[in-house]
């Protein structure tokens, strides 16, 4: 049985960790991006494995969109799905969202296993928030 010291103990503990993070607003943002991420990265996802690459291109932001093409962005998933067969999954690993300045710029940095038929590729993805919206900033094999 727990004694009633130790009850007012935990409640006070419970109460300051609340306190603590909603006198924070970073935390709360933080915490509201990470899910938005989350689901531009899972529709992106579901783009690329259904094989819809317009959809899919949508999610990329401009600076992806100023380094390759929609063209050559079709061309890179058929050859994926070519040499691996069906892309399967995109299972993302690890998920860091990290906002900074005034105003607030945000980046997500997300590890992912994209699954495929016959293979695995490793990659670090990067989101950045563009007007409200999170976009592909880029990927990287790893």
């Amino acid at each position: 049985m727990i004694s009633k010291r130790r009850k007012v103990f935990y409640v006070f503990l419970v109460f300051a960790a609340l306190a603590a993070a909603m006198g924070t607003p970073g935390i709360i943002e933080g915490y509201k991006q990470k899910k938005a991420v989350d689901s531009a990265f899972n529709a992106y996802s579901d783009a690329l494995r259904s094989g819809d690459y317009a959809k899919a291109f949508q999610f990329c932001g401009e600076a992806f969109k100023e380094s390759i093409s929609y063209e050559t962005f079709i061309k890179q998933q058929r050859e994926a799905t070519s040499n691996l067969g069906r892309l399967e999954t995109m299972d993302p690993k690890d998920i860091f969202v990290h906002g900074k300045g005034s105003p607030m710029k945000w980046v997500a940095v997300i590890e992912t296993l994209q699954v495929y038929e016959r293979g695995t590729v490793h990659l670090v993805c990067e989101f950045h928030l563009e007007n409200g919206n999170w976009k592909l900033f880029g990927c990287q094999r790893i």
